[in-house]
């Protein structure tokens, strides 16, 4: 089966959404991602900034440069870069059995 879901309905992010399969006795205990492409509103042209920026402040590092100094632009560009991994960590995280699922963004970058 096949649908579209129609996500933030003010920028109209649209996903293709294909159930695969369904069995009934797997050991998996969440639905997971096998492909994409893009972040939702992000171009090739985004990507591309914040991936020199990353190389930048890797590049321009001296021995005091912390991680979390660096941490920022890696997250700015999973927020534009599709990353299949990270949605799926992201994923297993939710609790599927629970009657009540709470409301979770899968939020790729920092929080502004």
């Amino acid at each position: 089966d096949r649908f579209t879901y129609e996500y933030n309905f003010f920028e109209h992010w649209l996903h293709d959404i294909r159930v695969e399969a369904i069995y009934e006795n797997s050991t998996l205990k969440a639905p997971f991602c096998i492909s994409g492409h893009g972040m939702p509103g992000a171009t090739a042209a985004d990507e591309f900034d914040k991936t020199l920026a990353f190389l930048e402040a890797i590049v321009n590092a001296d021995d005091e440069t912390t991680v979390g100094e660096i941490r920022p632009f890696a997250d700015d560009l999973d927020a534009v870069r599709f990353n299949r991994h990270k949605i799926n960590r992201q994923l297993s995280r939710l609790d599927l059995a629970s009657p009540v699922l709470e409301p979770e963004v899968i939020w790729l970058g920092r929080r502004r």
